[in-house]
């Protein structure tokens, strides 16, 4: 199952960061859009790189890995734990975002896509200076994001139920193909990966658009704060993990994964409501935007 999610959880974050890519630079310009990306992605992840880390290095005796100072503070050349994703996204916007001029993005989306894909495929071949793999590996998945929002409404019109229930076998059955006739994981690069991340991103979007009918309020909610739920969920989860091993001695796996999973989802909500109803929201964005939010209101 772990590597069932982690065959396509990063494409489809990257995917859908590029649904909104036009949209956002079209509206901001270059300049403005990027220090938009500085206040709501690289802000929180030294923020947060830094508040969980040190965490991290305090409570290291009652963890099975041990983290030191030195790995806390070379966060701005090798990003640690969940938060390598905001260090990614960020690059793969600004190079996106540097190279953008909407006529040719336009007209040669296809040779970009193609592109991005070789990209994709020899990523490991590439220098680990600052990271560079992280564009290599996921721009084509954000490039596929921008080419899938100018048929994003055309396709809404044909996803029902029985779309819902065919692009669902065929999810499980891809699934079940690489995985266990293949023998393969999400660790094995290649274009069986990338055809099989696309599909459950297909799957995924369908789903959504489904669910999008149903008007789940809980959901939508969830949603709206998925963020902050994220950069809190390790430490809410990691937390119970060690009130169950160290102070409850339980050495259950099963409670482990109920209770940690709840925690990392619940916690993290319930400190997301709370701070935004009171407007604290200091932890998540540059002050200096809410400020100036705040003063156009």
């Amino acid at each position: 199952m772990d590597s069932v999610i982690y065959t396509f959880h990063m494409p489809l974050f990257f995917f859908l960061s590029g649904l909104f890519f036009i949209q956002s630079i079209e509206r901001r310009g270059k300049p403005g859009f990027l220090l938009n990306k500085v206040s709501t992605l690289i802000y929180p992840y030294v923020i947060w790189s830094l508040l969980q880390g040190g965490i991290e290095v305090l409570l290291s005796h009652y963890t099975n890995s041990k983290t030191e100072i030195g790995e806390v503070l070379s966060l701005l050349s090798q990003p640690r734990a969940q938060f390598w994703f905001l260090y990614a996204l960020f690059m793969v916007f600004f190079v996106v975002a540097l190279c953008y001029q909407k006529a040719i993005f336009n007209k040669y989306l296809p040779m970009l896509l193609v592109i991005t894909l070789a990209l994709n495929l020899y990523n490991d071949r590439l220098t680990d200076l600052l990271q560079v793999g992280y564009v290599a590996k996921y721009t084509f998945f954000f490039m596929l994001g921008i080419g899938f929002q100018r048929i994003d409404n055309y396709l809404n019109r044909f996803i029902n139920g029985a779309m819902l229930c065919g692009i669902s076998i065929l999810f499980i059955g891809l699934q079940y193909l690489f995985h266990s006739v293949h023998g393969k994981t999400y660790m094995v690069a290649g274009i069986e990966n990338v055809i099989l991340a696309t599909m459950s991103i297909m799957f995924i979007i369908c789903l959504s658009a489904y669910l999008a009918t149903l008007n789940i309020t809980l959901l939508q909610r969830l949603g709206e704060l998925s963020m902050m739920i994220y950069l809190m969920h390790i430490l809410a989860g990691s937390g119970m993990r060690i009130f169950l091993s160290k102070i409850l001695h339980s050495s259950d796996w099963w409670l482990h994964l109920s209770l940690g999973v709840s925690a990392g989802i619940l916690i993290p909500t319930i400190a997301a409501v709370f701070l935004t109803h009171r407007r604290f929201n200091l932890l998540f964005s540059w002050p200096h935007r809410q400020l100036s939010e705040r003063g156009s209101k």
